[in-house]
């Protein structure tokens, strides 16, 4: 069993080649031996959000702070609210960030490897601006 105090991880922007504005990372757990699970905060400025991707294995996100946007290529965007649970399964398109104007946290929780995430193209602003306007914003 080990205890890892808040004051010993180091949070990092994210790389601006997979995100879309100001994007931190504190990463909780790390694959360690057999386990190929990833615990991370993420918390997005508004209007940052990821590029659009897919992963591997699913990703599972459990949202803490304020109001964000999932949206799964061709389909309509979703709010997440804090304490929402959002399950993308395995090889799904799809981007997640914050609203317009709410700072946004989640905890990702993915099961893959390094190489596992496949990075595409920036969500338009077109495509966001209309995602804000389908959960309300």
């Amino acid at each position: 069993m080990s205890i890892q105090p808040a004051s010993s991880r180091q949070a990092r922007q994210a790389p601006a080649q997979n995100f879309t504005g100001a994007v931190f990372q504190d990463p909780l757990a790390r694959a360690e031996g057999p386990s190929k699970t990833n615990a991370t905060t993420v918390t997005f400025v508004p209007g940052a959000r990821t590029v659009w991707h897919k992963h591997d294995m699913r990703q599972v996100l459990l949202v803490t702070t304020g109001l964000g946007i999932l949206q799964i290529k061709g389909e309509p965007a979703q709010a997440m609210r804090p304490g929402d649970v959002a399950t993308v399964q395995p090889g799904i398109d799809h981007w997640h960030g914050a609203s317009a104007n709410s700072l946004f946290a989640h905890v990702s929780l993915l099961e893959s490897v390094p190489e596992g995430t496949e990075w595409g193209e920036p969500v338009s602003e077109a495509d966001y601006k209309a995602a804000n306007t389908q959960v309300g914003v």
